[in-house]
């Protein structure tokens, strides 16, 4: 299984089998690909999914990085299918326009049962199959609706996840990583994650800049009611580019950071290169 995401992709075509195949075949010999496509382990694309997910790309109802967690949620379903007596072993993804409810819910219950998933994954595959459902019993501008039942006109199939809080490692566990380093770069980078709490994917759109922004929130100064001295805050706002916007969009949001973390972070950019 494979998902593939094209976004202004050049693709070249002068070695195209079509070329052999139709004769005076015209064809420009690179084209730019926006696009999804989903393969199965045979390398066969999986049509309808692979029109599904270039639909909600296009129309940005999804970014490209869930397109791909999407397609595998698909993918892994229809490959439960391939494995049951009662179908075929080729079938192809024009299953989803007639499987019933029966078999989706089987199916759920085979993931916990037999695949030992965690009740998180089991709703992400349900709510991916109930997403693909929908559209198939939906008109778009350039079809009918391709099914007529839904099995989800009652709702998901699954049972809400257990929501358990996230642990974190203890401050021992981050002097630890911090002191198996050499690189303060490294180093900072741990403060700072532990820090704000940023997730991986945010990370690489922290500048430096963000953390000079700061700067004017720290420059003021408030005063109690019960105090004349002015207090400095320990911790400032950082703004985030945040990575659950819709589509591909970036979310903009705020975290909390404090003055160790941005006076180590801005100590190494003020240091020399070595």
């Amino acid at each position: 299984m494979d998902v593939k995401v094209c976004s202004d992709t050049k693709l070249d075509l002068s070695k195209s089998c079509l070329l052999n195949e139709i004769p005076n075949l015209s064809l420009n010999k690179t084209v730019k690909v926006n696009g999804v496509g989903v393969f199965d382990d045979d390398g066969k694309i999986l049509p309808l999914v692979s029109e599904y997910l270039s639909y909600r790309t296009k129309h940005q109802i999804i970014s490209y990085k869930s397109a791909v967690t999407y397609g595998r949620n698909l993918s892994y379903f229809l490959s439960y299918i391939r494995s049951r007596p009662d179908y075929d072993d080729s079938e192809s993804d024009e299953v989803f326009i007639t499987v019933p409810k029966y078999v989706i819910q089987e199916y759920l219950t085979f993931l916990i049962r037999e695949d030992h998933k965690n009740s998180s994954t089991v709703r992400s595959r349900d709510e991916t199959i109930h997403a693909f459902i929908e559209y198939l019993c939906s008109p778009t501008e350039d079809r009918d609706k391709l099914r007529e039942d839904n099995p989800y006109s009652d709702g998901l199939l699954s049972k809400p996840p257990k929501r358990t809080p996230i642990s974190s490692c203890t401050l021992d566990d981050l002097f630890i990583l911090i002191e198996f380093t050499d690189s303060e770069r490294e180093r900072a980078l741990l403060q700072f994650l532990y820090d704000s709490g940023l997730r991986r994917s945010e990370l690489p759109r922290v500048t430096l800049q963000d953390f000079n922004d700061t700067n004017n929130f720290n420059s003021e100064k408030f005063i109690s009611s019960d105090n004349e001295q002015p207090i400095h805050a320990d911790y400032v706002p950082l703004k985030v580019k945040g990575s659950k916007g819709r589509g591909n969009q970036i979310k903009p949001r705020w975290t909390l950071l404090s003055l160790a973390t941005i006076k180590r972070v801005q100590k190494y950019h003020a240091s020399p290169p070595v």
